[in-house]
């Protein structure tokens, strides 16, 4: 065999090299691609989540914003403005996120029973109306705002 004869098939080794070559990295290419994407989309879901909790948690600290008003609407009735602290640092006020202090608890007047109830107890009830606004806040986390409006039925002794 003489050396030209011997040249083309080195060409040809050379191009299947060659070409095997770009094919790895193509194919390298595009796991990197599939792999970087799903670590993204997994960072997202992790940020998610945690926004999720924040804005849940400061849901629930409104929410017991309001039961503690709820309670204090009961006798002894203490309408006043409230401001208190969770032990996670959340601030729970009686007030909406546009007003600077807390506010009292307001009387919204009297009502008739609530709709679909029937009270066979005479003429001696009363229901009161109350509004509230419950605003929970903490440092770096979303503000949660409750307003709500509560009834109160009270009844006279005598009335029975």
């Amino acid at each position: 065999m003489t050396m030209s004869e011997r040249r083309p098939r080195t060409r040809a080794r050379s191009r299947k090299e060659g070409i095997a070559l770009i094919t790895s990295v193509l194919i390298l290419i595009l796991v990197a691609t599939v792999a970087v994407s799903g670590l993204r989309s997994s960072e997202q879901e992790l940020r998610s989540g945690g926004r999720s909790r924040s804005s849940h948690a400061s849901f629930y600290a409104a929410e017991a914003g309001v039961e503690y008003a709820e309670n204090r609407i009961r006798a002894p009735r203490d309408l006043s403005a409230f401001s208190f602290t969770l032990t996670d640092g959340t601030v729970v006020e009686s007030r909406s996120r546009d007003q600077a202090t807390p506010q009292d608890i307001m009387e919204a007047g009297l009502g008739n029973p609530p709709p679909g109830y029937s009270l066979n107890i005479g003429s001696g009830f009363q229901n009161e109306l109350f509004q509230m606004n419950v605003t929970a806040a903490r440092a770096n986390l979303p503000t949660s705002e409750i307003e709500v409006k509560v009834g109160v039925l009270t009844t006279n002794a005598g009335a029975y």
